[in-house]
């Protein structure tokens, strides 16, 4: 699965690529048509408390595109809670997926009886 990583108003790490790449590794276990991932990673230092940081992933499937955000002010946080939202996001995606390909064979099953009733009569 192709993974872009980039980093705004900070530098990015091999630790945290590392870190990145081995959450979001199980996303192709769940579902192997992942055609590409987007990491985008923000540090705002504009508030009281110190840096927050803001994860968004955006992950291309076929005919639809997954995205989910979070901001927290511990980076790694962050990014555990984005892996989380977008395993739910997946899991929905793949049941709808998997819905549609039933109907699909259903519907030509059902096509498939009606030409053999009528090569029959």
């Amino acid at each position: 699965m192709p993974t872009n990583i980039t980093a705004k108003q900070f530098e990015l790490t091999d630790a945290i690529k590392h870190y990145i790449e081995e959450k979001t590794a199980s996303f192709a276990h769940h579902f192997e048509k992942i055609i590409e991932l987007d990491v985008e990673i923000d540090k705002n230092t504009h508030h009281n408390k110190g840096a927050i940081f803001h994860v968004r992933m955006n992950l291309d499937v076929p005919q639809q595109l997954l995205r989910v955000e979070e901001t927290q002010e511990d980076l790694y946080a962050a990014i555990d809670l984005c892996r989380d939202q977008m395993d739910r996001q997946i899991q929905k995606y793949k049941e709808k997926f998997k819905s549609k390909k039933q109907r699909e064979w259903k519907n030509r099953r059902s096509f498939k009886s009606m030409l053999t009733f009528w090569k029959k009569s």
